[in-house]
């Protein structure tokens, strides 16, 4: 327990009263194995081989037996998950065949400093596996939005540029073994449908799970189509598009939190565009391996609520337990 206490005062992750001790020394063991991971990279030398890489990962399992040893009941790290996150938010680098440290850059947005490739000496706060200063009144060059590659644009705004550049193709008919999003009901009815809604634009999708293609349908006195680009596709960037279409057919996608002393407890009903989603997992922790329901520094959640706000979620905050 001292040594729980010790690190989570280092990383300012003090414990909720609601809490388990269980659930708050996971959590904290989580961001420290992000921690050590970062610090890692810092001392390789350009000529490092990827099997040396290879062996900063298993010095991260012998971290987990060791925390174990110490703390009975937690469950297990996924060191790989953490690693991936890491390297979609640009706080590992790929460089010649291995992962390097990235370039100290900070942004600075409602009075908190976001930072990035600081050296591992630095005293820092954690939140999930990101890194942030308290008090940000360091001069930045870049916002959020260019430091993490979010969407600077608000969900409508987006939308009508993004439409402008579709290019459609004529069609005789709604194409067939196609599933199609659900833009009337609520997501616990299913996102998507065997039947085309009644929209001017509808996003569907193919129905076989080897290889998803989606496509943008337009109905108006004939029905046209464009299909999305397999980047789109790959990265889950349909998902901003499936957003903004609900959010133009009166469904706004629902955030409801609950506050609690240190932290702020968030649930979302739809994940959010990649970018915005990275951002949020790398600031967050997970309940129960959820990317829809995490756990943020309290902090952090003016920050997290503009770019929800952004993005057309409708926020519900709650100071008492969840409604069922």
């Amino acid at each position: 327990m001292t040594l729980i206490l010790e690190i989570s005062e280092n990383l300012s992750i003090p414990k909720e009263s609601s809490e388990s001790a269980e659930e708050w020394h996971r959590r904290v063991l989580y961001s420290l194995v992000g921690c050590h991971m970062i610090a890692a990279l810092y001392d390789f030398d350009d000529d490092i081989a990827e099997a040396e890489n290879l062996e900063h990962e298993v010095s991260m399992q012998h971290i987990l037996k060791c925390g174990n040893n110490l703390i009975l009941n937690i469950n297990e790290i996924d060191c790989k998950k953490i690693r991936e996150i890491y390297t979609l938010t640009g706080y590992m680098l790929h460089k010649n065949n291995r992962l390097a440290y990235p370039k100290s850059t900070i942004s600075t947005d409602s009075g908190i400093s976001f930072i990035r490739g600081v050296p591992p000496w630095e005293k820092v706060n954690v939140s999930g596996l990101g890194m942030y200063y308290a008090h940000g009144n360091q001069s930045t060059l870049f916002s959020i939005e260019q430091m993490f590659g979010l969407e600077e644009l608000d969900i409508n705004d987006w939308f009508v540029r993004f439409s402008q550049k579709i290019r459609w193709e004529t069609i005789d008919s709604f194409p067939t073994e196609k599933e199609y999003l659900n833009l009337t009901e609520s997501p616990q009815n299913g996102y998507w449908q065997s039947n085309p809604p009644k929209s001017e634009l509808i996003l569907c999708r193919s129905k076989e799970n080897t290889h998803k293609e989606y496509s943008i349908l337009r109905s108006l006195n004939k029905i046209q189509k464009s299909d999305l680009s397999d980047w789109q596709v790959e990265k889950g960037e349909y998902r901003r598009i499936a957003i903004a279409l609900r959010i133009a057919n009166g469904i706004s996608p629902i955030l409801r939190v609950k506050q609690k002393i240190n932290t702020m407890e968030l649930i979302t009903d739809y994940l959010l565009p990649p970018a915005e989603q990275n951002f949020f997992e790398l600031y967050s922790w997970n309940i129960e391996g959820s990317p829809w329901h995490r756990i943020i520094s309290v902090s952090l959640y003016p920050t997290f609520k503009r770019i929800f706000q952004k993005l057309g979620y409708r926020i519900i905050e709650e100071n008492s337990e969840w409604k069922q």
